[in-house]
């Protein structure tokens, strides 16, 4: 992924990604794949390396503050994690519920993010932000 990073290449990565959601403590599904018991449309957003890869530690805290800010928003939320198909690379996140596009791109450009994913209908989307190089919060 990291060849990515920088290049249009990028948009590839992100149109061949799954998300998996979790739907209870101990369990996942993957969009698109298994039945979701949320109403759609859902929006996936990271705090995770913004247009370029991060040390772990700093893509943590941004994970960490982007779950304080949509608790704060009153968004509903769960975690997520979008991944390569054969799991080579995966950014945890969250899938927001119940909310629409502009509250997620928003809340994504406040975090550096060059996209995010709106699921609905059992597909998967990427919507650019609008962000063309990284500039994280």
């Amino acid at each position: 992924m990291a060849s990515a990073y920088g290049s249009d290449e990028i948009w590839e990565v992100f149109d061949d990604s799954i998300v998996r959601i979790r739907v209870a403590p101990e369990r996942w599904i993957t969009y698109g794949v298994d039945p979701c018991p949320y109403p759609e449309p859902l929006f996936g957003v990271t705090g995770w390396n913004p247009g370029e890869e991060r040390p772990l530690d700093d893509n943590e805290r941004a994970n960490d503050r982007l779950a304080e800010r949509l608790r704060a928003e009153g968004i509903e939320h769960v975690d997520a994690v979008g991944s390569a198909p054969d799991h080579s690379w995966s950014e945890p996140g969250f899938v927001l519920i119940g909310t629409d596009r502009a509250t997620a791109l928003r809340l994504a450009r406040e975090f550096g993010q060059l996209a995010i994913h709106e699921m609905t209908r059992g597909r998967l989307g990427v919507v650019k932000t609008g962000i063309t190089t990284p500039d994280a919060e």
